[in-house]
């Protein structure tokens, strides 16, 4: 009897040992913030499916912010490839664009999260360019981008062209065509099409 007592609070003391554990390692990534209806934090996912492009999608919310955390090879983040996803927080900075879509609104958010930081550390500036993904907002691969600082020269092109048809603007504007070859060749190649059928179209 005293044995089968033994074995059943050794039990009891291993599942409250693993429930523990669990809450210290998720408590890690959220470390030093209190969430409140004020600063909770505004979680996105990354479209991995996708291709990479930043002009080559529709923009409903652009900002700039730091990253505060990486928690790397989650146990839940393994997709139907294999692949670990490495997910990053941020402070956010500043919000250059903000539109609401049919469930969420990114427009005061102060903090953020997402999967797709393999290639970042703690302390780097970044800037995020997100798009509708059902009814919310989602990441397209590629529009996750590093700085040097807040004022580098793709944030200041960005607020530029910030929405819609603006982008096609960039095709006359030779310093940006250089700027965003260097970022984004594959989706500036998209809007130079766009650009171009759309001239052809008006001049017929």
């Amino acid at each position: 009897m005293r044995t089968y007592l033994k074995l059943l609070l050794y039990i009891i003391i291993a599942v409250f040992s693993i429930i523990g554990c669990h809450t210290t390692h998720k408590a890690k990534f959220e470390s030093n913030v209190v969430l409140t209806t004020k600063n909770e934090i505004f979680h996105a996912g990354l479209m991995y499916w996708t291709l990479p492009g930043i002009l080559n999608n529709q923009w409903y919310a652009v900002f700039t912010g730091t990253v505060s955390d990486i928690l790397y090879n989650s146990k839940d983040s393994n997709n139907i490839a294999g692949h670990k996803y490495v997910y990053g927080k941020l402070n956010v900075n500043e919000i250059l664009l903000s539109e609401k879509t049919k469930t969420s609104d990114f427009k005061k958010s102060n903090y953020f999260s997402s999967d797709g930081f393999d290639n970042f550390k703690i302390k780097d500036k970044v800037l995020i360019f997100m798009t509708e993904y059902d009814g919310g907002y989602g990441v397209p691969n590629g529009c996750i981008v590093k700085l040097k600082t807040f004022n580098d020269s793709i944030v200041t092109s960005s607020k530029k062209y910030i929405k819609g048809k603006q982008k096609f603007e960039i095709i006359n504007n030779p310093t940006d065509m250089k700027l965003w070859n260097r970022y984004d060749s594959t989706g500036l190649k998209h809007v130079s099409e766009l650009y171009n059928y759309s001239k052809e179209k008006k001049s017929n």
